[in-house]
């Protein structure tokens, strides 16, 4: 684009003058060969106007000869110009590209580690699993129990079995349904662990009807109701503590009791328990008030299950004990 505007330029230049000079070189040719003849010495002024006009080309071809060689050494420089520009714009993008395939790099490094980083987080993790498998926890809980059955100490060998039938539940027992007794017989291992741990200052009673032993109830459904019990109203019950379970059913509906001999609950903290089981007062959980937040979640999942019509109550009188009362579907 610049080398064509400056070579336009220069060439018209060149053709103006020489088109100009031309013409005052022909009007003044005219003038003086129509003059000639008067004037003395006519050949000798002939061969001057002669002289003049070839003078006249050879410096106008000249003229025009530096013009263009003007322009074509413009070009010359112009070009010289450009292979550089273009030189230095395919350097930098040359340095643009290898910086990308730079960071390309970078990325492809920094994924590859933090890829090698989760794969040993994962091993990790396995190796921890595989320390802690149910079958090696369980083959360690006999070999204790088997070594306190040798010594005759039938106390550590009853809570060491206690305790590997609650893993056994908690860890090996899929699904999320159970039998109303398979549940009763786990809460029975707790409770026989705790009695020891508390010198027997704990028991627990079951009041079951026969007929609702082999129904389905949610998993774990009743234990967090008897931890509850112990932790908030027994521990803190001086002399003896008593839980005790009752089941019945009726034709659409089973009914389960929890109740306990502890030391109750005053009517702020009944208050803060029923607007938990209503759904408010939840800044109490957030903040570690909570004492019976077990309840909260125990409603939440019989109603999810079973729906509106059932769910969780409750009723208690400081220094007596608490009762709670849950009411559960059928599901032969």
């Amino acid at each position: 684009m610049i080398r064509g505007k400056v070579f336009n330029k220069r060439i018209s230049f060149s053709m103006a003058v020489f088109f100009i000079l031309s013409i005052i070189m022909f009007l003044s040719n005219i003038i003086l060969l129509r003059h000639a003849e008067k004037v003395t010495g006519y050949k000798f002024l002939k061969i001057v106007i002669i002289i003049v006009v070839f003078v006249y080309i050879i410096a106008a071809v000249g003229y025009i000869k530096n013009a263009f060689f003007e322009i074509i050494d413009m070009e010359r420089k112009i070009s010289v110009l450009q292979k550089e520009y273009d030189d230095k714009d395919k350097s930098v993008g040359r340095k643009r590209k290898e910086s990308m395939v730079i960071m390309d790099s970078i990325k492809a490094l920094l994924q590859r580690e933090a890829n090698a980083n989760m794969m040993w987080k994962e091993a990790e993790i396995v190796a921890l699993q595989n320390q802690i498998n149910p079958h090696f926890l369980y083959n360690t809980l006999e070999m204790i129990r088997g070594q306190a059955l040798v010594k005759k100490d039938y106390q550590i060998a009853d809570t060491t079995k206690a305790l590997a039938d609650i893993f056994r539940y908690n860890i090996s027992k899929k699904g999320k349904m159970v039998t109303l007794k398979e549940e009763l017989d786990n809460i029975e291992a707790y409770m026989y662990i705790q009695s020891i741990r508390f010198n027997n200052r704990f028991s627990m009673s079951l009041k079951v009807d026969d007929d609702v032993l082999d129904l389905k109830i949610p998993k774990l459904i009743i234990q967090p109701v008897v931890e509850n019990a112990l932790k908030h109203g027994l521990e803190k019950k001086k002399g003896n503590g008593k839980i005790c379970i009752e089941a019945f059913r009726s034709e659409d509906a089973i009914f389960i009791n929890v109740n306990d001999n502890g030391v109750g609950m005053d009517e702020s903290t009944k208050e803060k328990v029923y607007q938990r089981l209503q759904g408010k007062n939840k800044e109490d959980d957030v903040k570690g008030n909570s004492t019976h937040v077990g309840l909260e979640n125990i409603k939440e999942r019989i109603k999810m299950i079973y729906g509106e019509n059932y769910g969780v109550s409750f009723e208690s009188t400081a220094g007596v004990g608490t009762k709670v009362h849950m009411v559960i579907g059928i599901i032969e």
